[in-house]
Parts: structure tokens; C-alpha cells; sequence
């Protein structure tokens, strides 16, 4: 998934990213499988893909096996992508990958889920 998203991202224009590609909204049936990791929450779409493609990129070997993913959430002052990556069998597993990422000074929480 993030080879494909870098791969169009080269191919767009300058200035202009592709979101639709990588944003999704998380469906309440998907949303409850296991563990995930945020790595920011913002206002606007492109920071928040950005994020996550950067989060992935810092520790690979970690996540390889997770899902990027930017998660649309109405909120009271308007709408906040949530910058994660999905697929962890456990807190123990996403807990481990946020002190990778944190070691790279990125920024994580681990979430449940469920």
C-alpha cells in the first residue's frame, strides 16, 4: 500500500496529493479488529496522509504488516483526520511499535480498536 501511494504521489503534479487514495473512513465492523497506532490527528487531509506514510517509512521492519490508514472524524469545530496504521494482534505488539517509532522522535499512542 505505501509503495502504490509514493508510487502515484511521484506521478501527480507538484503540490497536489492523491488523499482519496490512502483515506478511508473506518467502517464500525473494521474499526474493532485489534490494535492500531495513531501518530497524529489533524485538520487538514494532506498532513495527515503525510504522516502516516512518513510513520511507516521510519520503522519499516516494525510495520510492515500494518495498514495505513487516515480516518475522517467529525469532531465540534469541524472535521480531524486521524493518522494511523491498523493490524496489531494485541497491546503489547502496538505498545512495542510506538516505542519504535518514538525512539525516531515520532510521535504515537497505541489504540484499542475494540
Amino acid at each position: 500500500l505505501i509503495a502504490k501511494l509514493e508510487s502515484q504521489r511521484e506521478a501527480e503534479q507538484p503540490g497536489r496529493v492523491d488523499t482519496q487514495t490512502v483515506v478511508s473512513r473506518i467502517k464500525p465492523e473494521t474499526a474493532t479488529d485489534g490494535w492500531a497506532i495513531q501518530v497524529g490527528a489533524f485538520s487538514d487531509q494532506r498532513r495527515a496522509q503525510e504522516a502516516v506514510l512518513a510513520a511507516a517509512r521510519t520503522a519499516p521492519d516494525v510495520l510492515r504488516l500494518t495498514r495505513a490508514a487516515v480516518e475522517q472524524q467529525a469532531s465540534g469545530t469541524g472535521v480531524v483526520y486521524r493518522a494511523r496504521l491498523l493490524g496489531f494482534e494485541g497491546e503489547t505488539a502496538a505498545r512495542a511499535a510506538c516505542a519504535a517509532l518514538r525512539r525516531e522522535k515520532v510521535a504515537c499512542i497505541p489504540v484499542n480498536a475494540g
